[in-house]
């Protein structure tokens, strides 16, 4: 199969974290999925790059929303997604995360 390369820049994120963002919140459980497994490679690959930490962010809440998904393979896509985040993300003031195990229990409860 064909490889494409490119540079992961800020302004390459500026293009396609939107898209990605749209598959996370409004796609079918195929598009949910690969979404959360972009993210999760993109984390991985970037590392935690300052320039593209601000893009990654915008799309940890839709990750934490998809732990509680109805299709388990979002599911799991979204848990290993998260866990990348959070070892890479800097901690919040205030926000530990052992909030998204308490946010996952109060979704579900409802």
């Amino acid at each position: 199969g064909a490889v494409y390369t490119t540079t992961l820049n800020a302004p390459s994120c500026a293009l396609i974290c939107p898209v990605v963002d749209r598959g996370l919140s409004r796609g079918g459980i195929e598009a949910r999925q690969k979404a959360a497994t972009f993210v999760r490679t993109l984390a991985r690959i970037t590392g935690g790059s300052e320039e593209l930490l601000p893009y990654l962010e915008t799309l940890q809440p839709r990750l934490k929303a998809l732990l509680a998904d109805a299709a388990p393979g979002v599911r799991e896509a979204a848990a290993q997604a998260v866990g990348v985040l959070a070892a890479i993300l800097p901690p919040e003031a205030g926000d530990e995360q052992a909030d998204v195990a308490a946010d996952l229990v109060a979704r579900l409860s409802t």
